[in-house]
Formats: structure tokens, sequence, C-alpha cells
């Protein structure tokens, strides 16, 4: 189903403006200054790609926003008190979004959005592509500083000092440096967080809460069982599809849903 895109603060609109000129430039500065051969321009330009159109879908997709219906599953804690909506189990009221968010995860800044159950599965995924992209950056940047800045035969001290001058007089391969050091080391940092909350079924709000686990080993009070499971709630029920940017077909635990009911009983197209 289609879900209208809605953004928390206008003000932080800026963000995600910024994020995606940040992938443009180093993409185009790789292109144009750095990459030399065909498979690394390639493997760059589709990760690039695949990285954008993830962190496009995390905007726009709307986290799923439960609403006032009478279901066979009962409310948890009842209405909420600062938005009136149903409070399901595992819902949390977002104050920067002002609405309750189903399986909310967290409020992400960079995405202007919260992330919830229908696009946890994009959230993940940029991270893992952006990741993925920054890894094959910075390791053709390696090279190309090695290839054309390095001569194996004058590895001494003061010819050292006198390419790392060269190298800090070059602005692009300093700001390619920063961007992928820095925001690749973040993002897989945030990616592998991520993937152990879901391994665990669990999310960073409940984590925070001390009512989940980041711990690899351990479960938590939404395991299903089967760690399989746990990723497939999220990830959706067919693996060959995970690291595809599409919806995921989504199997919910017994805890949360009911077979009988449409999941538009449930929960609002916000």
């Amino acid at each position: 189903p289609r879900y209208e895109p809605r953004m928390a603060r206008r003000s932080d609109a800026w963000i995600p403006i910024f994020v995606v000129v940040l992938l443009l430039w180093t993409v185009v500065t790789h292109q144009l200054s750095v990459v030399q051969h065909w498979g690394i321009r390639v493997t760059m330009l589709i990760t690039n790609a695949l990285a954008l159109y993830c962190y496009h879908k995390s905007i726009v997709t709307s986290p799923l926003v439960p609403r006032n219906v009478t279901t066979d599953l009962p409310p948890l804690y009842g209405n909420c008190p600062k938005c009136s909506n149903v409070k399901k189990q595992r819902t949390h009221h977002c104050s920067t979004c002002e609405r309750c968010i189903f399986r909310m995860d967290h409020h992400c800044v960079w995405i202007n959005n919260c992330v919830g159950l229908f696009n946890h599965k994009f959230f993940l995924l940029f991270l893992f592509w952006t990741a993925v992209y920054a890894s094959v950056g910075e390791t053709s940047l390696a090279l190309y500083i090695y290839q054309t800045k390095l001569s194996p035969v004058e590895l001494t001290l003061p010819y050292a000092i006198k390419t790392a001058k060269a190298f800090l007089l070059a602005p692009h391969l300093v700001g390619l440096f920063v961007a992928g050091f820095n925001g690749g080391g973040f993002v897989m940092g945030m990616f592998f967080f991520t993937i152990v909350c879901m391994w665990n079924n669990t999310t960073t709000f409940e984590v925070l809460k001390g009512k989940g686990t980041c711990i690899f080993w351990r479960t938590g009070e939404w395991h299903r069982g089967s760690r399989w499971l746990n990723l497939q709630e999220v990830l959706g029920v067919d693996w060959w599809f995970w690291l595809i940017p599409t919806a995921p077909v989504l199997q919910y635990s017994e805890l949360q849903w009911t077979q009988d009911l449409p999941l538009e009983s449930f929960f609002n197209k916000v």
C-alpha cells in the first residue's frame, strides 16, 4: 500500500538535502578525480544509487500510525493522552512528529521522520548500502594515493611528510577522506546496532527503556522463538528480497496481530 509522506518539521528539511548533496558530491568527485578502474566506477555508481533510493523511501514512507478503532486486539495502555490514538502494544508517541508510531525504533533527524515498521527495512538498507559505498570509496581513495602520490622506493620520513602536505593541499581528497571515514564509520556502527536489534526483535527505544536488549546472544520480551522469524518481522518473509529496496511482505507475531483481521483495521494510512 502507498502511504502519504509526512515530514516531521519543515525547519529540519535541510538535513536530508545536505545528505543527498553530500552523497552526490562524493560520487561525482570520485568519478572525476580518483577512480580509475571501470569496475570500481560501476560499483560506486550502483551502491550510491541504491543508498539514495533507500534514503528517499525512508523519508517518504509513513512508519505506521495506529488509529481509533475497536478490534479483537486489546489496547495496552488505553488511549494516548497526547494524540488520543489507541495505545497498542509496542506503540510509542513521538513528540517530534506529534503522533503515535507502532514499533517505533527512534525518531531520526537524518531522514526527518520516525523509523517504524513500514520504513524500517528502507532505513536499514540505506545504512547498509551507504556503508558499502563508503568502504569502496575509501579503498579506491587509498589506492589512488598510493599509486599517484607514493613511490615504493622512496618510503622515507621526509618523502612521507612531503606527500602528506600534497594530500592536505588537495581539498577534494581531504573532503572525500573525512566524509568517507567519519560518515562511513558512523553509518557502519548504526547498521550493526540496528541489525542486532532486529536479530533480537527489539527496537532502539525499547533498548533505551530497558524493555529490550542489543546484546547479540540474548533474547528480549518480543523474541519469536527463532532469530529468522525475528528478522522476517521487519525485512519480510521473502529473504531473497532483503537487500532489495522493495516493500516487505510482513508476517506478524501472534502477540501483535490476528490473521483474521486485515491490516487496515488496525492502522491508519497517514
